[in-house]
């Protein structure tokens, strides 16, 4: 594959019901931005507080907004909450202390 148009659609999930979850937020909106910026089709998840899946608009931008606005995500017209299933996820952190995972997320079914 080469060129933007070639390359396949990324998903990123960010947030999530943990004490992490303003952390994930920002990074995984500066990560959403940078994928745009470099020509990527990107589809943002908001994992919300309570572990329900929304999808984020796809013209979404953080610009700015408190992590914490993103406790509500119908306040972001985000679609959901949507039922899940298992999803993998890799998070690899290149700073020295910060917590990094590799692992299976799972999400209780919920309506949508």
């Amino acid at each position: 594959m080469t060129g933007a148009s070639s390359r396949p659609p990324v998903g990123v999930l960010l947030g999530g019901p943990s004490a992490e979850h303003d952390v994930s937020v920002v990074s995984g909106t500066a990560v959403a931005a940078a994928l745009r910026d470099a020509g990527l089709a990107v589809t943002q998840v908001l994992i919300a507080l309570d572990g329900a899946w929304w999808w984020l608009p796809a013209d979404h931008v953080r610009a700015g907004r408190p992590a914490s606005a993103y406790d509500d995500p119908r306040r972001l017209e985000a679609d959901g909450p949507h039922s899940v299933g298992v999803a993998a996820v890799i998070v690899v952190s290149s700073s020295p202390g910060s917590d990094s995972v590799a692992g299976t997320m799972t999400s209780p079914p919920t309506s949508g």
